[in-house]
């Protein structure tokens, strides 16, 4: 019989191979799902769930984006370039014969994570950067555009404390969907309003 394992919040605490002990966490993003625990002082630390083959679309069924979950019986490969999308290198491979149950909504684990990088880092990364990169500036400038073939987009104009633009082209069901961008509540000038924009 199995002693009782600890439930780990600290993602960081992850080992690469093995059976991990039983983690709590919550799903932040879906596609190349990520998820978050929690660090000293609250703040969070993320790594990608993924299924293999099978596993795939059972484990996409059972998560859902914002929820929390303890997960046990699941390993930590190492991920290959092609799906690596956080600057972890590891993540964790759930299985069917994986057991994941719902956790109550906590306080404990952020609801949001960012991996921010000014504007020289993202040149320096280079236009396919290994993993996804959030900014965070402030809002100069916000058009309504519209491409050549009518499709409406938002340009966003962020700022850094130098003076760097970065355009942001906001698409499709971004813009239509206020959950996700809501260009009413963006403080009018004079006001100054700081926009974090994530992948």
């Amino acid at each position: 019989m199995r002693n009782q394992q600890s439930i780990m919040t600290n993602i960081s605490e992850l080992k690469r191979d093995g059976i991990g002990s039983p983690i709590q966490l919550r799903i932040i993003r879906n596609g190349n799902m990520t998820c978050i625990g929690t660090k000293p002082g609250f703040s969070g630390d993320a790594i990608q769930i993924l299924g293999q083959h099978t596993s795939k679309a059972y484990i996409e069924s059972v998560f859902n984006v914002s929820d929390c979950y303890t997960v046990s019986e699941y390993n930590c490969p190492e991920l290959d370039k092609h799906q690596k999308v956080l600057e972890s290198d590891l993540y964790i491979d759930v299985r069917l014969s994986s057991v994941i149950k719902p956790l109550s909504d906590t306080m404990t684990i952020p609801t949001t994570w960012f991996c921010f990088a000014s504007k020289s880092q993202l040149a320096e990364l280079g236009e396919h950067p290994p993993y996804f990169l959030d900014l965070i500036e402030m809002l100069s400038k916000i058009r309504d555009c519209t491409k050549h073939d009518g499709q409406p987009y938002v340009l966003l104009i962020p700022t850094d404390s130098i003076g760097n633009e970065i355009p942001i082209n906001i698409w499709k069901e971004c813009i239509t969907n206020p959950a996700k961008f809501n260009c009413s509540l963006l403080a009018p000038s004079p006001a100054i309003t700081i926009v974090a924009v994530t992948n």
